[in-house]
């Protein structure tokens, strides 16, 4: 079997990696159409080299990323912008932060920001959605609900929905402690 059955050759497939991915195509010939088309979004959503619109998605969700943390800051700092105190003749603390402008309004009140905000989580949400419902075909659910990776995204989210369900049910007063 020469150099394919070692390896040795740079870009050659030993014997075993033929055979292998020979029995998998073979396995997934006989497979469920619903199971090749899980399998199909489960690669799309997780494996960025494995087909052109996998890549897409990958840009699309690192974009939507830091689209979210660019939001995320911004959305923090007060409208009007402030200023640090260095002498205020004693009306305010030298080295406080003063926002004489923003009446205690933050750029995450504004519409825009908040639209851009809800866009971001709908698209994690989509993606950790799909994942979630296609994961079946590589792992137990178990593994997938408790790997460190998923748990983060879960958590990424789950702040905007605690917010929408406070401000649905009225209990919101002041949300904002819930993004943090």
């Amino acid at each position: 079997l020469g150099d394919a059955d070692t390896g040795s050759e740079a870009g050659s497939s030993t014997m075993a990696e033929v055979v292998t991915a020979s029995i998998r195509a073979e396995k997934l010939g006989k497979r469920s159409p619903l199971h090749q088309f899980r399998m199909r979004v489960w690669l799309t959503f997780t494996e960025m080299d494995s087909s052109a619109l996998a890549r897409y998605v990958s840009v699309v969700v690192m974009g939507t990323t830091l689209l979210s943390v660019v939001t995320f800051v911004a959305a923090s700092c007060p409208v009007g912008g402030c200023h640090w105190v260095h002498d205020a003749g004693g009306v305010l603390p030298v080295g406080d932060r003063w926002c004489p402008d923003s009446d205690g309004m933050r750029y995450g009140d504004l519409r825009p920001i908040q639209i851009m905000e809800t866009m971001c989580v709908a698209i994690f949400t989509i993606e950790y959605v799909l994942r979630l419902c296609c994961c079946t075909v590589v792992m137990p659910l178990h593994h997938f609900l408790f790997d460190t990776l998923n748990i983060v995204d879960l958590a990424a989210v789950m702040p905007w929905y605690i917010k929408a369900l406070l401000n649905a049910v009225g209990a919101s007063g002041d949300a904002r402690f819930v993004g943090v």
